[in-house]
Formats: structure tokens, sequence, C-alpha cells
């Protein structure tokens, strides 16, 4: 999912869903932080970054047992860094 924010954002630096994707799988995920009731992480590469929560209202709570591959995060801001 991504935020209404990140999607303006995203469209300034001519970036996609893709790019979400991908720096999630292979980027740098630095310490989380405590912001707006939720734990955010940054995500970045040399060439953009990424701010990401999981969801604050998932459809279900996962259980102890549960496979956590299948918990939805959210892209709540991103930009590409310019050299």
């Amino acid at each position: 999912m991504v935020s209404d924010h990140a999607r303006r954002e995203m469209k300034k630096d001519n970036l996609n869903d893709s790019d979400a994707i991908n720096i999630v799988r292979g980027g740098a995920v630095r310490e989380p932080e405590w912001e707006n009731g939720s734990w955010r992480y940054r995500v970045d590469t040399p060439r953009m970054g990424f701010v990401v929560a999981f969801d604050p209202e998932p459809d279900v709570l996962p259980d102890a047992k549960a496979d956590l591959s299948e918990v939805e995060w959210v892209v709540v801001t991103a930009w590409r860094i310019r050299s």
C-alpha cells in the first residue's frame, strides 16, 4: 500500500511501485523511529530513499504462529537522492 503523501512525492521524483519493492528488498534499513503512532523504517540506497511502516490497521491481526511475510507495509514517503 502507498499513502497519498508518498504517491505525490514519488510522482515528483519519477519513482514508481517497482522502485518501492526493489528498495525494500535491497536497500539499507535504518533504525526505526516512532512517529504518528507507528514504527517507521527508513530504507535507502545511494539513489533513493523510502520510509515504510507496517499497516496500522490490518484486516486481521497475525497470531503468534502467523507467517509474517504476509503482513502489509505502507510506503509513507519517498524521495530521489540527487548528487
